[in-house]
């Protein structure tokens, strides 16, 4: 699939004529679901609707973090641009964009359960929170000597 970004809205409940559509609300359950949205649909972006600001909160806090210890594996991303470009270069493709320069919705962090830069196709890895400061990621330098 070219589809870059599969994601699905996930709804923590709203009161349609004084009813709450989700009565019950289990951190457990909802843990659960979320975990199910990113391993088994695969999903790479989840929208948290509701009417309740602590359910989306909630919700958001799961969303946000890792589930297990992934290892940081940059040479990952240099052997992927390598066989796109093998590929396109073979297939006589007359221009090639690597997609994104930076993932500024995710912070790389000392933490691996906290690092959003392991799911982020940047080139580079942004180490604030308001994108001011960056460092080149291996795919950087490979995208130089690439384009030269």
């Amino acid at each position: 699939m070219s589809i870059r970004t599969k994601g699905i809205n996930y709804d923590t409940g709203f009161i349609p004529g004084g009813s709450h559509s989700r009565p019950r609300f289990d951190l457990d359950q909802v843990k659960h679901e979320i975990q199910a949205i990113a391993t088994e649909l695969h999903c790479t972006a989840i929208r948290i609707s509701g009417a309740d600001p602590e359910r989306i909160a909630a919700a958001g806090e799961f969303a946000a973090r890792l589930d297990d210890d992934y290892a940081r594996d940059e040479g990952e991303q240099v052997r992927y641009v390598h066989d796109l470009l093998e590929i396109f270069d073979a297939a006589g493709v007359d221009s090639a964009f690597w997609f994104t320069f930076a993932g500024f919705g995710l912070p790389h962090r000392d933490e691996p359960r906290a690092d959003m830069d392991l799911a982020s196709y940047g080139a580079v890895a942004m180490l604030d929170e308001n994108g001011a400061t960056w460092r080149p990621k291996e795919v950087f330098h490979a995208l130089a000597a690439a384009y030269q």
